[in-house]
């Protein structure tokens, strides 16, 4: 999976079959290619021909299709995994203290590509214990004071942070559930700034 460092996930991002298109070549292409955007879109639609169906090119909201064609992007890269059994939208706050796990589940007629329609249920939370103590580990080293991650687990039950965003889909939560959110991240914030103040 390739796509630009910075913007949403859905903009120019690109699925490579790595074992058939050089991925140092591609990402050299798409580094050295710096033209107005209907030259961008052009130059992307010739690129993804040219691999005979080896890379999938997703555009995401077509008008935002080349928000970064004038940018000199860096991209980032990550392999796919292809035992995924459970995907989980996490919450968290408190660096880490609070977590929220919603599963993220998909209709049959979506791959999580192109098509993306994916409804969460909020789930036990003490589901998961071994995945809560890794993320209070990680966001408190890393000083994260809120997120939402894209977790996934392996049929062999290795677990993996795949996104760390500072906003999460407040469409795809129940209303109460965003209520006791905000509330509880308001807790965690006043508590964490008067350990400044006194």
């Amino acid at each position: 999976y390739v796509k630009p460092e910075y913007g949403a996930r859905s903009l120019n991002q690109f699925i490579i079959d790595s074992s058939k298109v050089s991925l140092g070549h591609f990402l050299n292409q798409l580094k050295n290619f710096d033209e107005s955007k209907d030259e961008q879109a052009k130059f992307l639609t010739n690129l993804v021909a040219q691999a005979n169906g080896h890379i999938k090119h997703i555009k995401g909201h077509e008008r935002f299709e080349n928000e970064h064609a004038s940018l000199k992007s860096s991209f980032c890269v990550h392999e796919c995994i292809t035992d995924v059994v459970k995907e989980y939208r996490v919450i968290c706050f408190g660096f880490g203290e609070k977590q929220y796990f919603f599963e993220r589940t998909r209709n049959e007629a979506n791959d999580g590509v192109t098509s993306n329609e994916i409804e969460y249920a909020l789930l036990d939370q003490a589901a998961h214990p071994d995945i809560q103590d890794g993320l209070r580990e990680a966001l408190g080293a890393l000083q994260i004071f809120h997120g939402a991650l894209d977790v996934v687990v392996t049929s062999d039950g290795r677990w993996s942070i795949i996104e760390i965003s500072n906003q999460y889909g407040g469409a795809d939560i129940p209303p109460q559930v965003k209520l006791n959110i905000i509330q509880e991240t308001l807790q965690h914030l006043i508590s964490h700034a008067n350990r400044y103040t006194k």
